[in-house]
């Protein structure tokens, strides 16, 4: 547990507000090493990919996000971690809702 949140919160946090994001995506890859059933790690590690400007990495981990539990449609929408993937076909698709 003492890995996992560093990785997936300290470590992560400092490493973002550095703007370090390809950094900040391998600490967070190890988060989803250590458990891979929490949705918060791949969404962050989504965040970090897309900053960094991997696309279609960012938008892998968002899918295992959504796949572990993650539905806030909206909070996604906001977020400006994932304003590069506005465009993306796959990212509206998770903001559509479910039963489309």
């Amino acid at each position: 547990e003492a890995l996992y949140t560093q990785t997936s919160f300290y470590l992560m946090r400092d490493l973002m507000a550095r703007h370090e994001y390809a950094l900040a995506a391998a600490v967070l890859g190890v988060a989803t090493q250590v458990h891979p059933d929490r949705w918060q790690a791949w969404y962050n590690l989504g965040a970090a990919q897309a900053r960094a400007g991997d696309r279609r990495r960012a938008l892998d981990s968002l899918d295992k996000a959504a796949a572990a539990g993650f539905t806030d449609r909206a909070q996604l929408a906001a977020d400006e971690d994932f304003a590069s993937l506005r465009g993306e076909a796959r990212f509206q698709a998770l903001l559509a809702p479910a039963s489309q």
